[in-house]
């Protein structure tokens, strides 16, 4: 396995199984993954963008990641999974912030329609 390919594997496993806090400080902030971070565009809009509470952004990069993951063959069998978790926690984050949410602001939040929910 290459350097670049460990660094997608991590994070791909640590989008999803770190908090915020830890994702922070080992993920966005960590010098290692940012060495290589500019030559993996995707995956730099795939962490900033849920980082960053783009969820629009980080909804057309999550769909990116899912053909990454389907081509992958360690990852294929468990694509469905890892994005619909993935999904879960972008929707957390954002509830997290409010206390009263309505679906038509979540569907523009996220970029899809109403009955996308």
């Amino acid at each position: 396995m290459d350097y670049m390919t460990f660094i997608k594997y991590t994070i791909i496993s640590s989008m999803l199984a770190l908090d915020r806090k830890d994702l922070t400080q080992k993920v966005v902030e960590g010098a290692d993954i940012n060495e290589v971070l500019h030559d993996l565009p995707l995956f730099k809009k795939y962490i900033y963008s849920l980082y960053n509470a783009q969820y629009a952004d980080f909804f057309v990069a999550l769909a990116e990641i899912e053909g990454f993951l389907k081509a992958d063959r360690l990852l294929a069998a468990h694509t469905h999974y890892y994005i619909r978790e993935m999904r879960i926690r972008s929707y957390a984050q954002l509830l997290e912030s409010y206390s009263s949410l309505t679906v038509n602001y979540m569907a523009n939040s996220f970029g899809v329609s109403e009955k996308f929910y």
